[in-house]
């Protein structure tokens, strides 16, 4: 039986030859400075060690900074006192390949493969302040550039679509304002169309559906479904409880509309009781209507509807409404693939498990982990070291076996500036640079 060890690593170094693959939302990290240093979790026995992380880069950045993957590199937009820009860099060399200045905050980067470019996109609650800048991946030269911003669909959208076209939404909240699927590469507008002041947009999920449609739902209540490739309407109808004044509207927050999974659920707020009603997409045809003292927004679970109460959680079928199965002392969950789903709990010490999505069943207690990304990219799990906080453990998951496996342990490296994306883990140190670490996925 092997003996458990820990070793520092120190600046043990690789080169990292392979694609490190697609993800679409990346989160904005603030750097405040300090070198990582990495103890890792060994397991002794006849064959040479091998490291859990291995560091492949190190690249310095300043100020406010975001990280997106792309092909043996990383795409980093920085923002300081002097500007932003965009920059690509080899992670086999840590080098800087080109750097390119943008006239707005580059809070968002997408690579997107098909068409060769990098999405830089901004929002800004100041209307007709957010902007797309468009950059060729290989020069970064700026191909393209207008006024509006992306409607991204989560998961990442289907390989054979991936990237070659997005959805653009154009003008102020307050007035009117504009649908538009362009080219990523050219800029070409494919087709317009016009939307009413204060309507909701939202985007059908890749995962659920093969076509992610865009629903359009008016401040009078009536909701639009329309092809995104096309802009054709698929289906159309008035929302129930959503017409009025505190309707589509409602700024008191009783009144919501959720795309989840192949539904539009429209939640209505009555006091301790909430009434939701489920419309199928791409029709629009009204299926069912059920009241509970539900809160919270309901979630995509696979095989159910995950519904929140006070001190449990439903699972709903999503086709009658009807309760599937009820489990108390849980607030949440969420999908990570096929039946199992991601659960998290009221209890204190016992933050978070896996569940069975078909009866609720608890099939792994994970107590304090918790997931380092969203689930579909990654398997990461991190907790901190109860005996020394300035540490971090990280694991893997393994849901289908419902297996948890320990992998390392690290110090000065905040979570809050850790991404993965498949075998690779790109984290903002404290010492004003991004570290890119291979990690046994």
């Amino acid at each position: 039986m092997g003996t458990t060890v820990l070793i520092d690593l120190g600046d043990d170094w690789s080169v990292d030859e392979d694609a490190p693959g697609h993800r679409r939302a990346r989160p904005r990290f603030f750097l405040a400075g300090l070198a990582g240093v990495l103890v890792l979790l060994l397991s002794v026995s006849a064959a040479p060690p091998r490291s859990a992380f291995v560091r492949v880069a190190t690249i310095s950045v300043q100020g406010q900074v975001t990280v997106e993957p792309g092909p043996r590199s990383v795409f980093v937009g920085e923002q300081t006192l002097g500007g932003q820009d965009v920059s690509r860099y080899s992670i086999a060399t840590g080098r800087r390949l080109w750097r390119t200045p943008v006239s707005d905050t580059p809070e968002n980067l997408r690579y997107i493969g098909a068409a060769g470019v990098v999405a830089v996109s901004t929002f800004e609650p100041v209307p007709d302040s957010a902007r797309l800048t468009v950059l060729d991946v290989n020069t970064g030269r700026r191909l393209w550039s207008t006024a509006g911003y992306p409607l991204w669909s989560w998961p990442p959208d289907a390989q054979a679509q991936r990237g070659q076209y997005a959805l653009l939404l154009l003008g102020a909240p307050a007035g009117p304002r504009q649908l538009r699927f362009v080219q990523m590469r050219t800029g070409h507008v494919s087709w317009s169309r016009p939307i009413e002041a204060g309507s909701q947009v939202q985007l059908a999920d890749w995962r659920r559906s093969d076509a992610p449609d865009i629903l359009v739902v008016g401040p009078d209540g009536v909701a639009t479904v329309l092809a995104r490739a096309t802009g054709a309407v698929l289906g159309r109808t008035r929302l129930a409880g959503m017409s009025g004044p505190d309707g589509a509207n409602d700024p008191t927050g009783q009144t919501s509309v959720s795309v989840v999974g192949t539904s539009v659920i429209v939640q209505r707020r009555a006091g301790s009781v909430t009434a939701l009603t489920d419309y199928t997409l791409p029709g629009l045809t009204r299926r069912w209507q059920r009241s509970g003292p539900y809160f919270g927004f309901p979630g995509d679970c696979g095989p159910v509807l995950c519904v929140a109460e006070l001190d449990r959680l439903v699972g709903l079928d999503p086709g009658s409404g009807s309760i599937r199965w009820s489990v108390s002392d849980w607030q949440g969950a969420s999908l990570i693939e096929g039946d199992e789903l991601l659960g998290y709990r009221i209890a204190a010490g016992e933050r978070s498990g896996v569940l069975d999505a078909r009866t609720g069943r608890l099939l792994l207690g994970l107590g304090g982990w918790s997931p380092l990304a969203a689930f579909g990219t990654a398997r990461l799990m991190a907790e901190p070291d109860s005996s020394d906080y300035r540490y971090t453990w990280f694991a893997r998951l393994d849901p289908g076996g419902a297996v948890l496996h320990p992998m390392a342990r690290v110090t000065g490296i905040g979570l809050q500036g850790c991404q993965p994306d498949r075998d690779l883990l790109f984290c903002a140190s404290m010492e004003s640079d991004v570290s890119v670490w291979r990690y046994a996925a």
